[in-house]
């Protein structure tokens, strides 16, 4: 074993003190990575409940049989209420300028639903350039209803 001597204790101290500066330096950026990497996850999140709730309300409009003479408002307006209601069991709340619309429409002779839903994004860390304002979700669907020709 060998002595310790003045300089080598000098020398401990100033590689304490790189590690020191090296940490200082490198801790805000990984500290943005890391808030950019969850900002990124939380819009990911906010898409796929969107389209979710998009696909669920298209299904749940689908299933709505209308009568012999069908207009297709009752079938929208299930829609509707099943995106609304999705919305806010998942905690957004409709009042927060979120959209849904559904329209009933004949394409190639096949009556459909088309959901759309839209709600707001607001980023929580605004660490990343560029994010949307709002998620949106569409799906469409052929209903059960058929229009009687």
């Amino acid at each position: 074993m060998t002595p310790r001597t003045p300089s080598s204790n000098v020398m401990r101290r100033a590689r304490r003190g790189v590690g020191i500066v090296e940490f200082s330096l490198t801790m805000p950026i990984l500290l943005y990575v890391t808030m950019g990497i969850t900002e990124l996850g939380m819009l990911t999140g906010r898409v796929e409940l969107v389209n979710r709730v998009a696909r669920e309300a298209a299904r749940a409009g689908a299933g709505t049989i209308e009568g012999a003479d069908p207009t297709g408002t009752a079938i929208a307006e299930m829609a509707i209420a099943q995106a609304s209601a999705a919305l806010e069991a998942a905690g957004i709340p409709c009042d927060t300028g979120c959209t849904v619309t559904a329209e009933w429409i004949d394409r190639d002779g096949w009556m459909n639903l088309d959901v759309r839903v839209e709600v707001p994004y607001v980023p929580v860390t605004n660490l990343v350039p560029g994010l949307p304002t709002s998620t949106h979700g569409e799906f469409t669907t052929i209903t059960q209803q058929q229009q009687v020709l």
